[in-house]
């Protein structure tokens, strides 16, 4: 995702699947880039805000009922 100043909060959204049960928790995290705020970071969607010029990788984790677990990361600049 690329935003453009003045523009400093975007919603990221992910999801995940079980063929075999069902997904227990969603978990997003920051990876890098300077203090961002996440608010509903247990969710499949998450609001960040308090972005400043700079490149951020966020992380979604999804698991599963039995503990298995995915992740995926998404780069905002």
């Amino acid at each position: 995702i690329t935003l453009f100043l003045p523009t400093n909060s975007t919603n990221l959204s992910g999801s995940g699947s079980d063929a075999d049960g069902t997904i227990a928790s969603y978990q997003w995290t920051q990876i890098s880039g300077a203090a961002a705020t996440l608010t509903n970071s247990s969710s499949s969607t998450v609001t960040i805000s308090n972005l400043v010029e700079e490149v951020y990788v966020f992380r979604l984790t999804v698991t599963d009922n039995a503990g298995a677990t995915g992740i995926d990361d998404i780069t905002v600049t």
